[in-house]
């Protein structure tokens, strides 16, 4: 009977076609007033039809379920609305157990309880009250059931805070965002062994209030797999302000322990209620090559150099100023006069006229240089801050990143790069774009240094050895676009981590100096870089830095319900 019932319901997969032939016609003329209520129309047909048939699977994989789980809330019972409580009641499964641990003694109960036996196979932890979403508790037994390898898993989840209802979608795990800031959160789901092995580690500390945090820390630092459920799996509510400083206190000390573990000397700086700074020691004091290509502009270029020598406090750098097809006498005075009045900062400038290719250009002026690292800088920037360089240098100082980028502002200091999003727009887009510099972002991820898939060529700092080792730029396939974001993936592919920094924060006149790619004399040659990066990166989307529950037609981490 099972099986019959969930294949008539498999039947939306003919209705998904439909669908889909539907929203490519649409797209082609979406001002028919008539096509946009048949489509919308549509779509709520095809949820309805797919509320229904997870519904039927969820009814038959918990009456069948042999999978033992607990939900540990980490709070007191009082704590709770009486509604959740009345939701969490109806939870009547014999394979479920719900556990209450109100005070920190009873933590330490449990777990040393949990290292001698376990009773259940999974615990589904929450730091917080909350309740699962309707399709919650399905979504993360069908991951388990799907493959019974997986040990330790987070999910999205929904805060609900003066009536307003906020999106936690979460990316790929990530050690510099974790860092900074406790993305996690919950639930955080873990199979029993992997619990008796992570508390029973020498690094696990079972004082510290954020032991699920620690958990967390210590598998990573084990190179356990810390797997993400693209899922809306619960609804909470946010951390009581009262205990912000405590938690927040108590998560500083794990972090210290962590580094401290890591051979990693920092000074951690709290910038917000829930936000850290990782302030890096500088171990490797290496040569910088700020790559500048221009054509002509030269008040653009006067104001990039010029901010360059005010605001640089790392002093290990030298500007290659590459002309490609100059004119203006203008540009070439003014670049005397800077080699005149700075003579211990080494300015060389070479002339490259060939057709203006941006990625043969880099690739030819880095082949001119002699240093450990190489900074690409587009000529209509504006240094800032006087910490932009130096940050930079302490993450590509570790051996596993391979470049990293800079917080880009319009001059009217909104946002025009807080990193780079696979997937978005026609391939790639830029994150928090138009958000106010003021802003701490989605999920305070603009004030946060993280892992991402890219960023951009405007202010990308990377070693010199790799960009060799990767014959840099793509200059066949990728004269002008998309380029940094192809090095960017290649980098990934490698293994290399590439980092976005906002303590690295530049003003950026975005393309002054060439352009724009959808002007119709650029339209044929665009169309072909992007066809290029789909064809070979359609495998990077979904981004594993984004999540598959926000929009990938805007570029400020909106939810987009899923069709």
């Amino acid at each position: 009977m099972q099986n019959k019932i969930v294949d008539i319901l498999k039947t939306e997969r003919w209705y998904l076609s439909i669908e889909n032939l539907l929203r490519r016609l649409f797209s082609l003329n979406p001002t028919n007033k008539e096509g946009t209520i048949i489509f919308k129309i549509l779509i709520r047909i095809r949820r309805i039809i797919r509320s229904i048939s997870k519904s039927v699977k969820r009814y038959f994989l918990f009456s069948k379920n042999k999978i033992n789980i607990t939900l540990l809330f980490t709070c007191e019972k009082s704590q709770f609305d009486i509604k959740w409580l009345l939701k969490l009641n109806q939870l009547k499964y014999e394979w479920l157990k719900i556990e209450f641990l109100a005070s920190h003694s009873d933590i330490k109960k449990f777990l040393d309880q949990t290292r001698n036996k376990n009773e259940s196979d999974y615990y589904i932890i929450f730091d917080r009250p909350a309740i699962f979403t309707k399709f919650g508790l399905y979504d993360i037994l069908s991951a388990i059931n799907n493959d019974r390898s997986l040990k330790l898993l987070f999910a999205d989840h929904w805060e609900l805070s003066e009536g307003k209802k906020d999106h936690f979608c979460k990316p790929s795990f990530n050690e510099h965002y974790f860092l900074s800031y406790n993305f996690v959160q919950l639930p955080v789901i873990i199979h029993s062994e992997t619990l008796r092995e992570l508390t029973n580690h020498h690094q696990f500390d079972l004082n510290n209030i954020c032991w699920i945090y620690n958990l967390l820390l210590v598998a990573y630092s084990c190179e356990i797999p810390i797997t993400r459920l693209q899922v809306l799996a619960a609804i909470t509510t946010p951390y009581p302000k009262s205990k912000l400083a405590l938690l927040s206190h108590a998560r500083k000390s794990l972090v210290a322990t962590y580094l401290n573990n890591k051979s990693i000397d920092a000074e951690i700086k709290q910038i917000s209620d829930e936000v850290f700074y990782i302030n890096r020691s500088l171990d490797i004091n290496k040569k910088v090559s700020i790559i500048i290509p221009f054509k002509d502009k030269p008040e653009l270029l006067v104001t990039c150099i010029q901010s360059i020598i005010e605001y640089t406090q790392y002093k290990n750098y030298e500007l290659l100023l590459i002309s490609n097809n100059s004119q203006e006498k203008n540009t070439f005075d003014q670049i005397k006069k800077f080699q005149k009045n700075y003579p211990d900062l080494n300015i060389v400038f070479f002339e490259y006229n060939i057709e203006f290719n941006y990625s043969a250009i880099n690739n030819w002026a880095a082949k001119q240089s002699n240093a450990e690292y190489l900074l690409f800088l587009n000529n209509d920037t504006e240094v800032i801050e006087s910490g932009w360089l130096l940050n930079m240098c302490k993450h590509l100082q570790l051996k596993e990143v391979g470049a990293v980028g800079a917080l880009l502002l319009y001059d009217d200091y909104t946002v025009q790069h807080g990193g780079t999003i696979i997937g978005i727009g026609d391939f790639a887009g830029h994150a928090h774009r138009h958000s106010k510099s003021s802003s701490y972002g989605y999920m305070n991820r603009l004030i946060c240094e993280q892992q991402l898939s890219a960023v951009t060529g405007a202010c990308l700092l990377t070693k010199s050895d790799v960009f060799t080792k990767l014959n840099g730029f793509n200059e066949s396939n990728l004269a002008i676009s998309n380029n940094d974001v192809d090095y960017c993936l290649r980098l990934n592919i490698l293994g290399f981590k590439v980092i976005f920094t906002p303590k690295a924060k530049l003003l950026h006149f975005e393309s002054k100096s060439r352009s724009n790619d959808y002007l119709p004399k650029n339209k044929k040659r665009y169309d072909k870089e992007l066809r290029f990066m789909r064809i070979h990166y359609s495998n990077q989307i979904p981004d594993p830095f984004y999540n598959q529950n926000l929009s990938v037609t805007k570029e400020d981490f909106s939810y987009c319900e899923q069709f």
